[in-house]
């Protein structure tokens, strides 16, 4: 696993917000449409169980991923069975066991937009009518890389707990958020499930106790 060690320090450095699309709650449900099925593999063809299968659509010109009650886990044996709205939709499969927090050391596979994209302007859209069924076939999942550090105060050199650590993607012009981890006590973060590509770090502090930076000032 691929692994690169940084250390983030905040200071009074003020940075415009970047668009984040993950974690986003859906829009309303609107009429059932279909269903879509498939199957989530490794590079072994086994089935791979616990990872979110995420249907997205655009709204107001953003992605919005819908963890609204729409995203379904896979079984056991990978399988997955979605029931969506009529409308149009991309699909993100997230292995959820790394997201926010995660150990060193584990297995964790890659994010994926449907099919084999690592952000969801390069995914393929689904049409889902009126009584349809679709299959999106195997979605093969490879381990991910990491990205930890920790992230301490300017001032005295303090851990910081609770502080964000977003992983943002360099696709065409810009940087979107993709995933994200958040700081222990000790002031650690482990970002993982990441696949192949160029990343920024950013740290957020919700609490606003503390001003927003990218790694690296």
């Amino acid at each position: 696993m691929s692994q690169h060690r940084i250390r983030g320090r905040f200071g009074m450095l003020a940075i415009a917000l970047c668009a984040v699309a993950f974690l986003v709650p859906g829009a309303a449900h609107a009429a059932v449409g279909g269903t879509v099925t498939g199957t989530v593999v490794d590079d072994a063809a086994t089935g791979i169980g616990g990872i979110s299968v995420v249907p997205i659509s655009m709204v107001d010109d953003r992605w919005v991923e819908h963890w609204d009650g729409l995203e379904v886990v896979t079984a056991a044996d990978g399988t997955y069975l979605l029931t969506l709205p009529i409308g149009e939709y991309r699909f993100r499969f997230v292995d959820t066991q790394g997201l926010v927090t995660a150990t060193l050391g584990e297995t964790y596979y890659a994010y994926e937009y449907y099919p084999d994209a690592n952000w969801a302007d390069a995914g393929t859209t689904l049409v889902v009518e009126p009584d349809g069924s679709y299959s999106l076939g195997d979605t093969v999942l490879n381990e991910g890389a990491t990205i930890s550090g920790a992230v301490f105060t300017e001032a005295g050199g303090d851990p910081l707990a609770n502080i964000h650590a977003v992983a943002h993607v360099q696709f065409g012009g810009g940087f979107p958020g993709v995933t994200e981890s958040v700081t222990t006590t000790t002031g650690a973060y482990t970002i993982v499930g990441l696949p192949p590509g160029t990343y920024a770090v950013r740290f957020e502090d919700q609490s606003y106790a503390h001003a927003s930076e990218y790694f690296n000032d």
